[in-house]
Protein backbone atom coordinates (compact mmCIF):
# COMPACT_ATOMS: atom_id res chain seq x y z
CA UNK A 1 0.00 0.00 0.00
CA UNK A 2 2.99 2.25 0.66
CA UNK A 3 4.11 2.14 -2.84
CA UNK A 4 0.42 2.77 -4.22
CA UNK A 5 -0.03 5.52 -2.27
CA UNK A 6 3.71 7.19 -3.29
CA UNK A 7 2.02 6.53 -6.57
CA UNK A 8 -1.18 8.61 -6.00
CA UNK A 9 0.70 11.80 -4.86
CA UNK A 10 3.71 11.79 -7.04
CA UNK A 11 1.71 10.54 -10.49
CA UNK A 12 -2.15 10.44 -10.05
CA UNK A 13 -2.76 13.56 -7.96
CA UNK A 14 -4.10 16.80 -9.94
CA UNK A 15 -1.48 19.72 -9.62
CA UNK A 16 -4.23 21.72 -8.93
CA UNK A 17 -4.82 20.06 -5.58
CA UNK A 18 -2.20 22.33 -4.33
CA UNK A 19 -3.51 25.48 -5.07
CA UNK A 20 -6.32 24.79 -3.29
CA UNK A 21 -4.54 23.69 -0.78
CA UNK A 22 -3.30 27.51 -0.51
CA UNK A 23 -7.53 28.45 -0.53
CA UNK A 24 -7.17 28.26 2.82
CA UNK A 25 -6.31 31.92 3.49
CA UNK A 26 -10.16 32.56 2.36
CA UNK A 27 -10.87 31.25 6.24
CA UNK A 28 -9.61 34.92 7.13
CA UNK A 29 -12.60 36.71 4.63
CA UNK A 30 -14.96 38.19 7.10
CA UNK A 31 -18.79 37.20 6.94
CA UNK A 32 -18.00 34.53 4.29
CA UNK A 33 -19.47 31.15 3.68
CA UNK A 34 -16.47 29.34 5.18
CA UNK A 35 -17.96 25.50 3.94
CA UNK A 36 -16.61 26.69 0.33
CA UNK A 37 -13.07 26.44 1.56
CA UNK A 38 -13.75 23.11 2.00
CA UNK A 39 -15.30 22.33 -1.51
CA UNK A 40 -12.63 22.76 -3.05
CA UNK A 41 -10.93 20.14 -1.33
CA UNK A 42 -13.80 18.02 -2.78
CA UNK A 43 -13.43 19.54 -6.01
CA UNK A 44 -9.54 18.67 -5.61
CA UNK A 45 -10.42 15.25 -5.45
CA UNK A 46 -12.55 15.39 -8.22
CA UNK A 47 -10.01 16.78 -10.35
CA UNK A 48 -7.60 13.81 -9.49
CA UNK A 49 -10.01 11.33 -10.61
CA UNK A 50 -10.58 12.78 -13.41
CA UNK A 51 -7.28 13.03 -14.86
CA UNK A 52 -7.13 9.75 -13.87
CA UNK A 53 -9.69 8.16 -16.27
CA UNK A 54 -8.14 10.52 -18.98
CA UNK A 55 -4.99 9.12 -18.55
CA UNK A 56 -6.20 5.64 -18.11
CA UNK A 57 -4.85 5.19 -14.92
CA UNK A 58 -7.35 2.48 -13.96
CA UNK A 59 -6.32 0.76 -16.61
CA UNK A 60 -2.71 0.90 -15.63
CA UNK A 61 -3.25 0.03 -12.04
CA UNK A 62 -4.92 -3.50 -13.02
CA UNK A 63 -1.97 -4.36 -14.94
CA UNK A 64 -0.02 -4.55 -11.52
CA UNK A 65 0.29 -7.13 -9.70
CA UNK A 66 -2.63 -6.20 -7.00
CA UNK A 67 -6.28 -6.70 -6.89
CA UNK A 68 -9.84 -5.11 -7.58
CA UNK A 69 -9.89 -4.10 -4.30
CA UNK A 70 -6.15 -2.60 -3.89
CA UNK A 71 -7.08 0.04 -6.88
CA UNK A 72 -10.29 0.89 -4.48
CA UNK A 73 -8.43 0.84 -1.54
CA UNK A 74 -5.22 3.10 -2.82
CA UNK A 75 -7.75 5.69 -4.11
CA UNK A 76 -9.67 6.11 -0.86
CA UNK A 77 -6.63 6.05 1.38
CA UNK A 78 -5.29 9.07 -0.86
CA UNK A 79 -8.26 10.99 -0.34
CA UNK A 80 -8.41 10.79 3.09
CA UNK A 81 -5.38 11.64 3.82
CA UNK A 82 -5.21 14.30 1.18
CA UNK A 83 -8.51 15.81 3.07
CA UNK A 84 -6.61 15.56 6.74
CA UNK A 85 -3.91 17.22 5.30
CA UNK A 86 -6.28 19.78 4.06
CA UNK A 87 -7.71 20.32 7.60
CA UNK A 88 -3.99 21.02 8.83
CA UNK A 89 -3.50 23.51 6.66
CA UNK A 90 -6.91 25.60 7.67
CA UNK A 91 -6.22 24.98 11.07
CA UNK A 92 -3.71 28.00 11.51
CA UNK A 93 -6.04 30.12 8.94
CA UNK A 94 -9.34 29.25 11.21
CA UNK A 95 -6.93 30.38 14.43
CA UNK A 96 -6.40 34.03 12.69
CA UNK A 97 -9.85 34.46 11.88
CA UNK A 98 -10.86 33.79 15.37
CA UNK A 99 -8.48 36.42 16.42
CA UNK A 100 -8.58 38.97 13.72
CA UNK A 101 -12.97 38.50 13.87
CA UNK A 102 -14.08 37.87 17.05
CA UNK A 103 -17.80 38.57 16.32
CA UNK A 104 -17.91 35.35 14.30
CA UNK A 105 -19.79 35.17 10.45
CA UNK A 106 -23.19 36.28 9.81
CA UNK A 107 -22.86 34.51 6.77
CA UNK A 108 -23.32 30.75 8.46
CA UNK A 109 -21.00 28.85 10.62
CA UNK A 110 -18.49 30.65 12.23
CA UNK A 111 -14.57 29.56 11.78
CA UNK A 112 -14.42 27.51 14.34
CA UNK A 113 -14.25 23.70 15.43
CA UNK A 114 -18.07 23.24 14.62
CA UNK A 115 -17.31 24.23 11.02
CA UNK A 116 -14.48 21.40 11.19
CA UNK A 117 -16.93 19.07 12.59
CA UNK A 118 -19.08 20.01 9.98
CA UNK A 119 -17.12 19.66 6.94
CA UNK A 120 -15.94 16.13 8.20
CA UNK A 121 -19.50 15.32 7.34
CA UNK A 122 -19.93 16.54 4.20
CA UNK A 123 -16.77 14.51 3.34
CA UNK A 124 -18.02 11.35 4.18
CA UNK A 125 -21.51 12.32 2.09
CA UNK A 126 -19.47 13.00 -0.85
CA UNK A 127 -17.53 9.34 -0.25
CA UNK A 128 -20.65 7.50 0.31
CA UNK A 129 -22.35 8.73 -3.03
CA UNK A 130 -19.51 9.50 -4.97
CA UNK A 131 -16.96 6.46 -4.61
CA UNK A 132 -19.57 3.81 -5.27
CA UNK A 133 -21.27 5.59 -7.68
CA UNK A 134 -17.78 5.69 -9.70
CA UNK A 135 -16.62 2.61 -9.12
CA UNK A 136 -19.96 0.77 -10.79
CA UNK A 137 -18.63 2.19 -13.87
CA UNK A 138 -15.02 4.13 -14.02
CA UNK A 139 -15.70 6.01 -16.89
CA UNK A 140 -18.32 8.11 -15.54
CA UNK A 141 -17.11 10.77 -13.06
CA UNK A 142 -19.48 13.88 -14.00
CA UNK A 143 -22.95 12.44 -13.32
CA UNK A 144 -21.37 11.22 -9.77
CA UNK A 145 -19.64 14.35 -8.99
CA UNK A 146 -22.52 16.12 -9.69
CA UNK A 147 -25.22 14.39 -7.76
CA UNK A 148 -22.23 14.11 -5.35
CA UNK A 149 -22.11 17.83 -5.19
CA UNK A 150 -25.91 18.48 -4.97
CA UNK A 151 -26.48 16.40 -2.10
CA UNK A 152 -23.44 18.23 -0.49
CA UNK A 153 -25.02 21.61 -1.31
CA UNK A 154 -28.56 20.51 -0.04
CA UNK A 155 -26.15 19.75 3.45
CA UNK A 156 -24.21 22.51 3.43
CA UNK A 157 -27.56 25.31 3.16
CA UNK A 158 -29.15 22.76 5.66
CA UNK A 159 -26.15 23.76 7.79
CA UNK A 160 -25.89 27.16 7.34
CA UNK A 161 -29.77 28.15 7.85
CA UNK A 162 -29.24 26.52 10.97
CA UNK A 163 -26.76 28.61 11.70
CA UNK A 164 -27.97 31.55 10.99
CA UNK A 165 -31.46 31.29 12.10
CA UNK A 166 -29.53 30.35 15.82
CA UNK A 167 -31.69 29.13 18.71
CA UNK A 168 -31.21 25.56 20.26
CA UNK A 169 -27.62 23.46 20.12
CA UNK A 170 -26.06 26.02 17.70
CA UNK A 171 -26.54 28.76 20.44
CA UNK A 172 -23.31 27.08 21.81
CA UNK A 173 -21.73 25.60 18.43
CA UNK A 174 -21.95 28.65 16.88
CA UNK A 175 -19.78 30.56 18.72
CA UNK A 176 -16.19 31.11 19.20
CA UNK A 177 -13.85 28.47 20.60
CA UNK A 178 -13.45 30.23 23.82
CA UNK A 179 -16.59 29.54 24.56
CA UNK A 180 -18.69 26.07 24.81
CA UNK A 181 -15.42 23.85 24.18
CA UNK A 182 -16.71 20.92 25.46
CA UNK A 183 -19.93 20.53 22.86
CA UNK A 184 -17.51 21.54 19.84
CA UNK A 185 -15.30 18.96 21.00
CA UNK A 186 -18.36 16.34 20.96
CA UNK A 187 -19.44 17.61 18.24
CA UNK A 188 -16.06 17.23 16.56
CA UNK A 189 -16.20 13.52 17.92
CA UNK A 190 -19.60 13.07 16.41
CA UNK A 191 -18.62 14.43 12.88
CA UNK A 192 -15.19 12.36 13.03
CA UNK A 193 -16.91 9.10 13.72
CA UNK A 194 -20.03 9.84 10.99
CA UNK A 195 -16.68 10.75 8.46
CA UNK A 196 -15.32 7.67 9.43
CA UNK A 197 -18.06 5.43 9.23
CA UNK A 198 -19.50 6.76 5.63
CA UNK A 199 -15.62 6.47 3.89
CA UNK A 200 -15.68 2.77 5.41
CA UNK A 201 -19.32 2.39 3.97
CA UNK A 202 -17.92 3.93 0.65
CA UNK A 203 -14.89 1.73 0.51
CA UNK A 204 -16.65 -1.33 0.85
CA UNK A 205 -19.55 -0.60 -1.33
CA UNK A 206 -16.93 0.62 -4.17
CA UNK A 207 -14.21 -2.78 -3.57
CA UNK A 208 -17.77 -4.71 -3.93
CA UNK A 209 -19.17 -2.92 -7.37
CA UNK A 210 -15.58 -2.99 -8.78
CA UNK A 211 -15.01 -6.41 -8.60
CA UNK A 212 -17.99 -7.68 -9.71
CA UNK A 213 -17.23 -5.36 -13.11
CA UNK A 214 -15.93 -7.83 -15.23
CA UNK A 215 -14.22 -4.67 -17.93
CA UNK A 216 -13.12 -1.34 -17.61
Amino acid sequence: MRKLLSKEFRLAMHPVSIIFLMFAFMLNIPDYFYFVVFFYHILAVFFTFQQGRENNDVVYMLTLPIGRRDVVKARVVFTVIFEMISMAVCIPFAMMSQQTFPEGSVAGLDCNITLFAAALIMYGIFHIVFFPMHYRDVRKIGVPFLIASLICAVYMIAVTGMAIAGGGIMDKLDTPDTMYVNEKLIALAVGIVIYVGLTLAAYFSSARLFEKRGTI
